[in-house]
């Protein structure tokens, strides 16, 4: 149930703000005694002055610039040729007014908490039952990152969704940062604004709502699923606190990796290593020394250069988009960030923040001890991509982790769209009020790997127990190790594991093996649906010694007493890279133009999550992406979405994985066959690579 406070209207007028100047109230750094108990909720506009603009462009012009760094790469710092990029087109070309008349069509107000003023943007959408959320930026952003996301979460039936995935939006402004109050004394670290945004939550009326955030987001949103107030009943991070304190102290020295850790677990150490050793100056400096930053202060170029240098994954994104290439950004995403903490003078105060964690030796990456149900989204140019394992231990009620194939640091504001479906899937099963009860355990056996973990997900977040069953977990299809404990209590087994050898043989072996032991400790804990993912056209193609294999296994399905679904899928869109490099001889690739019509792994994943709770068909569905396209055009136009120089020859000779195909030999038939929603040009739009 949603109350609505009634909003006490304080005439505030219209803003203005030269780079010397302070907003009043917003960014006023101590109030009255009277003001301090205020809890009075006030509307909010801002306008800079046109003098505060023609200072700012003039103070650009003038920049005295450095001589250019003496290496070719970033390893010195921002570039010189990135910034002069920016300066021309900052000082010339860029129109504040454009983010200024975004900022003023959203609801923004100010209120006090502990006696400051805190500015946030408050969206209340217009669907019932609504989940409230507050979503906090980090350094060196501010509510601008999280611009793009609003409308797509207030508003999810204009932008793909539906009215069950609706959000009130709460987008808070930082202490020291925007518009909020600029602390006149220490103590406001990230605890107390975890606090006060509980504080800010429940003043607005929410008896239950959501966390969410990166960056300083995260470690905010941690520490308030540390305090576990009774109305916040979940939290989302794309930064997680999850390293492990062992191997933390480790990667902080630039150690080498500890013995033992999996592959994506390394992955996540040595980005740790980097960050430390090569990343985290900048960090230092404003923990220890933040006041000595009076440059960030006085010059725009140098306050640009010290936001850009925040990370070498989102520097060189940066830098790519003042080369002229296409990203998740654009320059004016990127000026309109700096240009707020221009206007607002908030480089400084905002820095101090750093200082305030330093005091109290706190730190982003480590285990918190939150206990309330938690999602984590790892995005793979984060700081470190969190590995499932992390994540698992450090948030006992994990309900939702997606490992993500693209983007950085800044998730709301470079990839918005992937975010906003993070928020979407991870929050779905908390709507009711409270995580939903375990209706059905389901066991996923290769439930790590790219299906596997897909399908894992989605069960959870519909409120399923599920089991990602795999040997590193102690569950081995092959040995047996671990089965029937896992399979007791389970209603559904979903089988997607995969032979580590294609060679024909070895391949016959496990599927069969694994097979076999898998219906047998179905049948002895009284599994009630077993579903196993398989290929089209297996029968069709008997050269194949995988399809032969893949064939036997549904034989031995069929022949089990266990009601099944067979799902027989095409390729996957993520597998046409390697279509291409096993059909290469030196520079060209030799494909038929047969018809192939591959699936977006999400899309099979989600109709693999509906079908294990559906009822076994005793029989098999097919499922395909919605485009029969020639088969050496659709790795044509991989290969030049990736700017690969390889060239594709038709050749209807050329043999796929060692035998000839016929015309519908992949693609699905007419019958009992499911079609995926996303298109492979759309994905191709948004998976390659930009120049």
């Amino acid at each position: 149930m949603k109350i609505t406070l009634p909003i006490i209207i304080a005439a505030l007028g219209v803003t203005s703000l030269s780079p010397a100047q302070s907003p009043s109230p917003a960014t006023s750094g101590s109030t009255s005694a009277a003001a301090a108990d205020d809890k009075a909720i006030r509307p909010f506009r801002f306008t800079a002055s046109k003098e505060a603009l023609a200072d700012m462009r003039r103070r650009i012009a003038a920049t005295k610039w450095p001589d250019k760094e003496t290496v070719n790469d970033a390893t010195q710092g921002v570039q010189l040729a990135t910034m002069q990029k920016l300066a021309s087109y900052w000082g010339k070309d860029y129109d504040w007014r454009k983010c200024e008349a975004k900022l003023k069509a959203l609801p923004q107000f100010i209120t006090t908490i502990d006696g400051l003023d805190i500015h946030f943007i408050h969206v209340r959408s217009k669907h019932p039952n609504a989940l409230p959320v507050i979503i906090t930026h980090g350094w060196p952003g501010s509510i601008i990152e999280q611009l793009k996301i609003i409308d797509p979460l207030t508003n999810p039936t204009a932008h793909s969704g539906k009215e069950s995935d609706a959000f009130d939006v709460v987008v808070p402004s930082m202490p020291g940062y925007g518009f909020s109050g600029k602390p006149t004394s220490t103590g406001w670290g990230a605890e107390r604004i975890a606090r006060a945004w509980v504080t800010l939550m429940k003043r607005l009326g929410y008896n239950k709502f959501l966390a969410q955030g990166g960056d300083w987001g995260a470690l905010i949103t941690d520490l308030m699923g540390v305090e576990a107030p009774p109305e916040l009943i979940g939290i989302h991070t794309n930064m997680p606190g999850a390293v492990p304190p062992d191997i933390d102290k480790a990667a902080f020295v630039g150690a080498p990796a500890p013995s033992g850790l999996a592959a994506d677990e390394k992955h996540a150490y040595d980005q740790l290593v980097f960050f430390y050793t090569k990343g985290l100056a900048y960090a230092q400096e404003m923990g220890n020394r933040p006041q000595t930053l009076y440059g960030i202060a006085d010059s725009p170029i140098g306050l640009a250069a010290w936001i850009l240098d925040h990370d070498a994954s989102s520097y060189a994104l940066i830098a790519r988009v003042f080369d002229g290439k296409p990203e998740g950004l654009t320059r004016d995403d990127i000026l309109d960030n700096i240009t707020l903490f221009w206007l607002t003078n908030t480089g400084v105060s905002a820095a101090r923040l750093y200082w305030e964690l330093w005091e109290t030796k706190g730190a982003f990456f480590s285990v918190k001890g939150v206990s309330i149900p938690v999602a984590v989204s790892a995005f793979p140019d984060e700081l470190y991509q969190a590995p499932r394992s992390w994540a698992e231990r450090a948030y006992p009620k994990l309900i939702h982790y997606n490992k993500l194939d693209k983007g950085g640091h800044f998730a709301a504001w470079e990839q918005p769209e992937l975010l906003i479906k993070e928020l979407r899937v991870a929050f779905k099963s908390l709507r009711s009020g409270e995580t939903k009860s375990k209706h059905m355990k389901i066991v996923v056996l290769g439930g790590t790997g790219l299906i596997g973990s897909k399908v894992v997900n989605l069960l959870r977040a519909d409120g399923h127990e599920v089991v990602a069953a795999s040997p590193s977990q102690g569950i081995n299809s092959i040995t047996g190790e671990g089965l029937t404990e896992a399979l007791t209590g389970a209603q559904v087994v979903v089988d997607v594991t995969n032979s580590p050898s294609f060679e024909d043989k070895a391949v016959l072996q496990f599927f069969e093996t694994s097979t076999r032991n898998v219906l047998a400790a179905e049948a002895k804990t009284g599994v009630g649906h077993h579903v196993a993912l398989s290929i089209v056209g297996s029968e069709q193609l008997p050269a194949s010694g995988y399809l032969r294999a893949k064939v036997a296994q549904e034989k031995l399905i069929k022949a089990s007493p266990i009601p099944y679904t067979i799902v027989r899928a095409t390729q996957f869109f993520e597998f046409v890279g390697r279509i291409a490099d096993e059909a290469t001889s030196g520079q060209t690739v030799r494909l038929p133009s047969v018809l192939f019509q591959p699936i977006l792994s999400d899309d099979l994943a989600a109709n693999l999550a509906r079908i294990a709770v559906a009822k076994p068909l005793n029989g098999t569905i097919e499922l395909a992406g919605p485009d029969a396209l020639p088969f050496d055009e659709v790795v044509r136009q991989y290969l030049v979405a990736h700017h690969d120089p390889r060239t594709v020859v038709k050749d209807e000779q050329a043999r796929y994985f060692g035998t000839t195909l016929e015309k519908r030999s992949l693609i699905p038939g007419e019958k009992n066959t499911l079609l995926g929603s996303c298109h492979f040009a759309d994905w191709l739009s948004r998976s390659a690579p930009q120049r």
